[in-house]
């Protein structure tokens, strides 16, 4: 039957310590609200709050409905509390919104759902139940539960152009049919309505191949929605899929994802995640093609093979993903050993995470700039990593621009060290040298030259390419001697100044030299064994 509140509130309603301002702030707020309920009712002409209990039906889909139906333009609330138990969804319970705004109360109860929930050019369609966030299993009869009985990959609900939309406290878990997508935003239909700004708080959504799709027919804006604790869990190949160059801005904060091939698969689009509790994926976060800045703050992650993989060699002009404050578990690193996997043009940016299990893991590495022509660029500062040596060990990596500063590494003891600093330029360049003397020596963009070519004792006596303030070492890899050459050979502000007065012979087999470019303009010898 229908709810009538009484106009006036009662005496004992307003808080005697109250003023009298905030007595009547009271109770017209109780008005307002006694004004909308009290306009429900099987007849009503106005908005309002409608009980199920109110209308017929052969089943919970249907009664509904027919509340939905029986709303006005301006809609209302539907109240389903009543409904408890197992009941049954057979019909898409939104096909007759007709634009209507409306929000759904849903009590303790199982609701077995045999076709898809399709919410269509719409906006304000809010849906609330009783669920508990992390929740993903199927007998708690104090819960909200969707189980999805319908045909095997179905989908379960859709937001298809649907703008301001709430849903939160429910579960979404599969029940004698598998579930496809448990949501899915997008623009199914072509017109100049898009999807955006919907959120979704406190949702459990069980075994699934794609837990929330954003995008796949939407080729125009699905963009701005929001994800606030939601509980993925259970085997599937998706957590999240942003699927479009326009899925741009989805916000992912709190909540957990676990057991799946990607937590989060950026296809295309942008995000940010926040908070987030990840346990047992294959990939953390997947990313093939970056729209906008994507940023991963403050998640944990356990037991993953990787932590970010970068699934396509991307050409964009930028490809910038930040990843700030997160703490990743290095227990779990696939056989590759690549727990950071990087190839955007970048840049990749890295502040503040610690990245490693306890002890030190010199196999365990960071793969960058594989098979991109050029160089990517990778920003890191204050990090905790595995190993001191996470970026030399990296046969792709003399193709990028490495600026490492205030980055500590667990050592071969066990031991947190400072790892040396990286001024930019690529890392662990090859030096191609004859025999004999070297002069103007042409310089690739690198910190670190390895020295090849030599079969017989050589000089070096200055370098091209030389910026103020620009640091370089020299690996002579070769069994030959190496001798550095003061200030003679080269063009003058291409020389080196060895500091001693005279030419530094080093001794025959592998050795080692750094530079610093001063911007007096010589090269000057640091150091040298």
């Amino acid at each position: 039957m229908s709810r009538v509140l009484p106009i006036q509130p009662p005496l004992d309603f307003k808080p005697q310590n109250w003023t009298k301002f905030q007595q009547d702030d009271l109770r017209r707020m109780w008005q307002d609200i006694a004004a909308f309920i009290n306009q429900g009712g099987a007849g009503a002409t106005g908005g309002g709050m409608l009980s199920v209990l109110d209308f017929p039906g052969a089943d919970a889909g249907q009664k509904i409905a027919n509340v939905i139906n029986a709303l006005p333009t301006t809609g209302g609330i539907v109240d389903a509390r009543a409904l408890a138990g197992s009941q049954n969804i057979s019909q898409n319970v939104f096909q007759n919104l007709s634009g209507k705004p409306i929000t759904i109360l849903f009590g303790a109860a199982q609701f077995h759902v045999t076709v898809p929930q399709v919410i269509s050019l719409a906006n304000n369609i809010g849906l609330q139940g009783t669920g508990c966030s992390g929740d993903t299993g199927t007998t708690d009869l104090t819960q909200t539960t969707f189980l999805w009985d319908g045909a095997n990959g179905g989908t379960v609900f859709t937001y298809d152009r649907a703008r301001d939309c709430a849903a939160e406290r429910f579960n979404i878990v599969p029940g004698t049919g598998t579930i496809g997508i448990g949501i899915r935003l997008d623009h199914i239909s072509a017109g100049s309505v898009i999807t955006t700004h919907n959120t979704f708080r406190k949702i459990a959504i069980g075994i699934s191949t794609t837990a929330v799709q954003i995008g796949n027919s939407s080729v125009a804006n699905n963009d701005l929605h929001v994800f606030e604790d939601v509980f993925i869990g259970g085997a599937g190949t998706q957590g999240y899929f942003i699927n479009n160059g326009q899925s741009k801005n989805i916000s992912i904060t709190g909540g957990s994802i676990g057991f799946r091939t990607h937590g989060v698969m950026l296809n295309n689009g942008s995000f940010t995640a926040e908070n987030i509790n990840l346990s047992n994926n294959t990939n953390d976060f997947s990313v093939a093609n970056v729209a906008d800045t994507v940023l991963i703050r403050s998640c944990h992650s356990e037991s993953a093979n990787k932590f970010l993989n970068n699934t396509s060699g991307a050409t964009l002009a930028s490809q910038m993903i930040i990843l700030l404050a997160n703490r990743g578990a290095t227990n779990n690193v696939g056989a590759d050993n690549v727990y950071l996997f990087y190839q955007g043009p970048g840049p990749l940016v890295l502040i503040g995470n610690q990245f490693y299990t306890g002890g030190n893991q010199p196999s365990v590495k960071v793969l960058i700039a594989s098979s991109i022509t050029g160089q990517v660029r990778v920003a890191s500062w204050g990090n905790l990593y595995w190993d001191t040596g996470l970026f030399t060990n990296n046969s792709f990596v003399n193709r990028t621009d490495l600026f490492s500063v205030a980055d500590m590494a667990v050592d071969g003891s066990s031991q947190v060290i400072q790892m040396p600093p990286i001024y930019g330029f690529s890392y662990n360049g090859t030096l191609t040298l004859a025999n004999g003397a070297n002069d103007n020596i042409a310089i690739p963009a690198a910190d670190i030259l390895k020295i090849t070519g030599p079969t017989a004792a050589f000089s070096i006596s200055g370098f091209l390419n030389q910026i103020p303030g620009r640091r370089v070492q020299v690996f002579n890899s070769t069994s030959q001697q190496m001798t550095i050459k003061n200030q003679t050979g080269s063009s003058t502000y291409n020389q080196i100044q060895t500091l001693t007065g005279a030419d530094v012979v080093l001794r025959a087999g592998t050795s080692y030299a750094s530079f610093y470019y001063d911007p007096a303009g010589k090269w000057i010898l640091t150091s040298s064994n």
